[in-house]
């Protein structure tokens, strides 16, 4: 487990190098906790049943749509790129769109999927692709 710094948190570097993140809800008064504090909340809502558990708010799922027009931006940079075998449309897409779906991804979450799908299209845009070989 890593805590941050009383003052700061930690930096976004930091919270990149965890592989899951949690933060502890605090009151508009008396908005951080000395490190000994976040332990203690921290290591007592571990040891809580999940019943008792507060439930964590629940993220705003994106509409199916949003979510399908990520999808056929995924599809359209993957095809660009000659990952996809145009003779099985949607083989390759699959396992992708399993795992996003896993993933439970929220609205902002989407909404930064379809920025990097619209990114990558804009930059290939003149790309000739690579003959085999090389």
């Amino acid at each position: 487990m890593v805590f941050g710094r009383e003052d700061a948190g930690l930096t976004s570097e930091e919270v990149a190098a965890c592989s899951h993140a949690a933060s502890i809800r605090t009151s508009p008064d008396c908005p951080s906790l000395n490190l000994a504090q976040a332990v203690l909340t921290f290591l007592y809502e571990l040891a809580r049943p999940a019943a008792e558990a507060t439930p964590a708010a629940p993220a705003e799922r994106p509409p199916l749509g949003e979510m399908e027009q990520m999808f056929r931006q995924m599809e359209q940079v993957l095809e660009r790129i000659a990952l996809l075998n145009p003779a099985r449309p949607g083989q390759g897409t699959y396992p992708l769109r399993r795992l996003i779906h896993r993933a439970s991804p929220d609205r902002e979450e989407v909404a930064l999927l379809r920025s990097m799908w619209n990114q990558l299209a804009w930059s290939i845009n003149d790309w000739r692709g690579r003959k085999r070989g090389q």
